[in-house]
């Protein structure tokens, strides 16, 4: 008698499903590739876009709304030889500068033609933590790590391709709060502007 309550696991899983309601769309899960393109203090930087960005995505829907959590990984690399100024005065050298970005948002997207499918409008808000290297010639590198609060507008399209896959684009703009804990110190804002492809699976 102790295990009779496995009796009624599948009457309670089939009472949660349709709570649910009438539509199939349930969770879904959300891979990206992302190109981010430098704005502002983050161009100064590294003037080079992204190419090595990933995010990924979990979603509970309902019939035109969806909220979930999001996670990104973006890096801005370049290394060029050239002169740079001071404020002691200027050096030239092969220049290595990396700036690498974690972001953690809660998030909400609002479909107008239905969950998960179609255009769709959203937002995201939570962190950015950000880590700026810096190296010139031989020299030591420096490195400067600092943790912003974010938000992240967007719009993007889905597209089914199978019954549970759809190819999703999107573009995004982070922009996080001021920090001070940067290089070269004063205030700093690491923007950019995200183009991303990939997969959405119910």
């Amino acid at each position: 008698m102790k295990y009779s309550f496995l009796l009624f696991v599948p009457l309670i899983a089939t009472e949660a499903r349709a709570q649910i309601g009438d539509y199939d769309y349930g969770f879904t899960s959300l891979t990206t590739w992302a190109v981010s393109v430098p704005l502002g203090d983050t161009k100064r930087f590294v003037g080079s876009p992204s190419w090595t960005g990933i995010t990924w995505a979990m979603q509970w829907n309902r019939e035109k709304t969806a909220t979930g959590f999001e996670f990104g990984l973006h890096d801005f690399y370049d290394q060029s030889t050239g002169t740079t100024t001071f404020g002691a005065g200027a050096a030239t050298g092969s220049q290595f500068r990396d700036l690498l970005v974690t972001t953690a948002m809660a998030t909400a997207r609002w479909y107008p033609f239905g969950s998960g499918r179609g255009p769709s409008l959203g937002i995201g808000g939570g962190g950015m933590y950000a880590q700026q290297s810096y190296q010139l010639g031989i020299q030591s590198q420096l490195i400067r790590s600092g943790f912003q609060f974010a938000i992240a507008p967007e719009a993007a399209m889905a597209v089914p391709i199978f019954h549970d896959i759809s190819a999703v684009l999107t573009a995004r703009y982070l922009a996080p709060t001021s920090s001070d804990a940067y290089l070269g110190g004063g205030s700093r804002r690491f923007r950019f502007l995200t183009f991303s492809a990939g997969f959405a699976e119910r």
